[in-house]
């Protein structure tokens, strides 16, 4: 599905661009139109062509010179995901600020994200200061302490706030996090909006994760680089995947039905006893 985009004056002067012949500025334009909202669409020249020369006498080849000008540029990147090939357009959540996000592909590790060209030059890739992340609310949550039941015998804090302005500013792969929760406990509904409560509890979790928290008994804290940290989440929604009352297939002691949700797997209370009975969410993490 198409989508209207934010185009910047500073796109016409951006030396990146400019580099860049009529046609691949032209093809850059149209290929946000028809990346979901993480700026990510599937590396098909047939298809792009479609999209945004439909009527035009170009071929598959005159897309991918014109991708491979994009690509050399740095304003887009090529990965592979779940063995398809993806274009990202670096620097998309600077650029392009969306308010009910939705998202279609996978995305790229952590450790493989760049949102900047391989030089230093200023163009688009320019920070543009935003109070927003990319995402916005539909509101203002509750920013309170008192625990509330998350419907599992567990009292979660309502917003995880002990260090929440510290953690807003720290890098948190909100998506990709999401995106393993999808992939890896895929009995649980989909996420299609990242509130801001939400992200305060990805976000608590996975500064916990990288200092090295959730590690087997008698196991001291050892930090935990991104990639790996990633790595837990991905062992974490898979074993708890793996266990029928937390999915519904099975009822719990109480004899009722119950399916977790992310908001449940990101509490801080429900992750530290599924981790600490999940041997092999941990190992080697």
């Amino acid at each position: 599905m198409s989508r209207i985009r934010s185009l910047k004056p500073e796109f016409f002067v951006s030396e990146q661009v400019v580099e860049c012949s009529t046609n691949a500025r032209l093809l850059f334009i149209g290929l946000w139109c028809f990346c979901d909202d993480a700026g990510i669409h599937p590396a098909s020249t047939k298809r792009l062509k479609m999209e945004v020369f439909p009527a035009d006498a170009f071929t598959d080849d005159d897309v991918q010179q014109w991708m491979d000008e994009l690509n050399r540029a740095g304003l887009v990147s090529t990965y592979r995901a779940e063995n398809t090939d993806y274009w990202r357009v670096t620097g998309w959540s600077r650029h392009q600020k969306i308010d009910r996000p939705t998202y279609r592909y996978p995305q790229p590790e952590p450790s493989k994200i760049a949102d900047a060209s391989p030089n230093n030059r200023r163009g688009l890739a320019e920070h543009s200061p935003s109070p927003r992340d990319g995402v916005e609310s539909n509101g203002v949550e509750s920013n309170g302490s008192r625990p509330v039941p998350d419907g599992t015998g567990c009292r979660q804090p309502a917003a995880d706030n002990a260090n929440a302005d510290i953690q807003k500013r720290e890098f948190c792969p909100y998506q990709q996090i999401i995106n393993a929760y999808h992939v890896h406990f895929p009995s649980g509904p989909q996420v299609s909006k990242l509130t801001d409560k939400r992200k305060r509890s990805i976000a608590a979790r996975w500064n916990e994760v990288r200092k090295g928290e959730y590690r087997p008994a008698g196991q001291s804290p050892t930090p935990r680089d991104a990639e790996k940290a990633l790595q837990f989440f991905q062992r974490y929604f898979a074993y708890c995947e793996s266990q029928p009352w937390c999915t519904g297939r099975e009822p719990m002691k109480d004899g009722k039905l119950f399916r977790a949700t992310i908001d449940n797997l990101v509490g801080a209370e429900f992750m530290a006893k599924r981790s600490d009975a999940a041997h092999d969410a941990r190992e080697g993490a």
